[in-house]
């Protein structure tokens, strides 16, 4: 159930425009998740 989870939690976080913070992402760590044509990727804000 976690596995299912986290695996549909990209495609909602990008649908949404959810805004993530962390500090492993790339400067300035503030940004959202955009689906491309191979997967997603982090836009940093």
């Amino acid at each position: 159930m976690g596995a299912k989870s986290r695996a549909l939690l990209p495609d909602q976080m990008a649908v949404e425009k959810t805004k993530l913070i962390g500090f492993p992402l790339p400067c300035p760590g503030i940004g959202y998740v955009e689906r491309t044509d191979i997967g997603f990727r982090f836009v940093a804000a």
